[in-house]
């Protein structure tokens, strides 16, 4: 399916829930209420937690839910933020980020009336349950009010290396990457692994920096990885990678964004983004939020990834002519390649 076909699906069935949701809401004479638990990265990171909040409270309001979010300020803070939104009535609790894991597993064991929505965290046997069930998402697993939405983004980080490595004079690339958890570093390991099957000399520098919300810290390492010999940064770090992408902006050399279309977002770099690897955490919000309403939100897990056309990367923008379309066909063919083997990419890094 191409990319317009995905969306103009997605928009139909958008408006089919959304009218079904506010129907049921009528019907039940009630208002239902959505709380979010932001990690600590804030509402203004101009990526995965502002987008993830827009994306929920635009459909919370489209179908007049009450809605209300918290931004934790630390990893401290997320039970008791949890525990504030269930206080003030939330019938669904949203929480965005995969250390929130825990903290949502915990609430949800303690509230089997409500229902919990988590991003970035798929519980298995071990790991959220007892090692002893079959499903976590049950009523033995203890976890049958929860939904989790997890994305292969993998996949287009795989696409992001391909194009980076293509376009790199240097033969060097720059990662200024956020905390080393799964989601962070299957992006890494997608991007490594993309560029090197162009070029399996290229030189990747990387660095995993424990704060999603220090674009202090994302700047100073970003024109550090530069002055070494990168010309392509990558930045999946939250607003600490935003950081990353003024420093490819000040030395003018290349950037790719994360999660969302950081052209769109972060236009300040708009001249160095060459594209972003998209996750669409906003339309995958929205669609929780809008199955919820209707009364058909499922425990278990919801993935999302290339074949289903809900990951890919962003349009090239001003590189569009830039690119060599010897570069675009690379993209072209390893996007065919992991929609007919994403095997290629399985199996390294847990969600």
């Amino acid at each position: 399916m191409t990319k317009k076909g995905y969306l103009l699906l997605v928009c139909a069935s958008v408006i089919c829930a959304l009218v079904a949701s506010i129907w049921v809401i009528r019907q039940q004479g009630q208002v239902l209420r959505v709380g979010m638990v932001l990690d600590t990265g804030g509402d203004q990171d101009r990526g995965y937690n502002e987008y993830s909040l827009h994306g929920a409270r635009s459909a919370a309001h489209t179908l007049g839910l009450e809605f209300e979010y918290v931004i934790s300020a630390s990893k401290d803070e997320y039970e008791q933020n949890i525990e504030t939104m269930i206080r003030n009535g939330a019938d669904l609790i949203f929480t965005v980020g995969y250390t929130l894991a825990d903290a949502t597993a915990a609430a949800a064991r303690r509230y089997p009336d409500k229902q919990f929505a988590i991003i970035d965290y798929a519980f298995t046997p071990g790991r959220g349950c007892a090692g002893n069930v079959a499903d976590c998402y049950t009523e033995a697993g203890g976890l049958s009010n929860v939904t989790s939405i997890v994305f292969s983004e993998d996949q287009p980080a795989y696409l992001a290396g391909v194009l980076a490595a293509c376009v790199s004079d240097t033969g060097e690339l720059g990662i200024v990457a956020g905390e080393k958890i799964p989601p962070v570093v299957r992006l890494v390991e997608g991007f490594e692994k993309g560029a090197r099957s162009i070029n399996p000399g290229i030189i990747t520098r990387k660095r995993y920096i424990p704060d999603f919300n220090d674009p202090v810290t994302g700047y100073g390492v970003g024109m550090s990885f530069i002055s070494k010999g990168a010309d392509v940064l990558f930045c999946p770090a939250g607003a600490t990678g935003i950081g990353g992408l003024r420093s490819a902006k000040s030395a003018h050399v290349k950037a790719i964004g994360v999660d969302v279309d950081q052209y769109l977002t972060f236009p300040e770099a708009g001249s160095v983004l060459i594209t972003s690897v998209m996750k669409n955490v906003d339309v995958a919000a929205g669609v929780i939020v809008q199955k919820f309403a209707a009364g058909k939100l499922t425990s278990g897990i919801n993935s999302f990834d290339l074949k289903s056309g809900a990951v890919g990367l962003a349009p090239f923008h001003e590189w569009e002519d830039k690119i060599p379309q010897a570069c675009k066909d690379l993209v072209a063919q390893a996007n065919k390649k992991l929609v007919l083997h994403p095997e290629i990419l399985k199996g390294e890094t847990e969600y």
